[in-house]
């Protein structure tokens, strides 16, 4: 017997927030290197968007951060990942990252814990194709990870604010409202100039040179709720209250028997 493996997997652009302007900090700065003032930054824009000092993220993600870390610290699911047609891989995986950190300080836990364990972009390798979105693609990059795949595609909640593939191949596809609220760049830039290392101020200057040319907001009024909290929660219930099943592999012998007598 085998116990049913579920996951849930979120797109980043418009759905989990608008984060891509981040992406030159998430190039410069995530690697082994700097990983020290990487994850100092990564804490404190936690804290900021839990407090809505900050919008990166759509208000709705806190509370399914919520549901989704209380289900798999019970083990109800496997865990959750990343799968965006963003090309830049470091800009996923710095969400990914964040995500994680939301929920170690929502908890009060003493580590991020891993429950988004991966984090696929435009780039990754294992994909099928840089832009579609289906089954056999997340199988496929899960597999790669060395992580157990779904065996049942309503095993699997996927959260996306555009229609892909996967829509007409899951049950549980969770189709978002756009979140489209872009954060001023200088309310990041403020968060992170105390923190910088002064090995680091040169590197951070250009970056930070770059962000500020990146700042397409129009609006200082952080979201505090959004369209999108009712539906992802209720789809999120649905695809976490169906029972667990078991399913048993049968010997190949037993198999071998079966055909020979359907053939007789």
């Amino acid at each position: 017997m085998r116990k049913t493996v579920k996951w849930v997997g979120f797109d980043m652009d418009e759905c989990v927030g608008v984060t891509h302007y981040l992406y030159p900090f998430a190039h410069e700065f995530l690697n082994r290197e700097t990983s020290t003032f990487f994850k100092t930054v990564l804490k404190a824009l936690a804290k900021s968007e839990l407090r809505r000092d900050t919008g990166y993220l759509r208000p709705a993600m806190i509370p399914v951060l919520d549901a989704v870390y209380k289900s798999w610290k019970s083990g109800h699911i496997a865990g959750a990942f990343m799968y965006s047609n963003n090309s830049s891989h470091a800009l996923v995986d710095m969400i990914r990252q964040l995500l994680n950190t939301m929920i170690g300080i929502r908890h009060m836990l003493p580590h991020p814990p891993l429950v988004l364990q991966m984090a696929v972009s435009a780039q990754t390798p294992e994909r099928p194709s840089s832009f579609v979105k289906d089954w056999e693609g997340i199988v496929r990059c899960l597999k790669s990870q060395g992580l157990v795949p779904p065996a049942s595609k309503q095993d699997l909640l996927f959260y996306d604010d555009m229609p892909h593939v996967l829509e007409k191949q899951i049950p549980h596809y969770c189709r978002v409202p756009k979140y489209t609220f872009v954060t001023p760049q200088a309310l990041f830039i403020t968060l992170v100039n105390p923190l910088v290392p002064p090995d680091l101020h040169s590197r951070w200057s250009v970056v930070k040179d770059q962000l500020t040319s990146l700042d397409h907001s129009v609006s200082k009024q952080i979201p505090e709720t959004d369209r999108g909290l009712v539906p992802m929660l209720n789809a999120f219930h649905t695809f976490d209250s169906m029972p667990s099943r078991s399913t048993r592999r049968h010997s190949r012998h037993r198999r071998m028997t079966r055909k020979i007598r359907r053939q007789e």
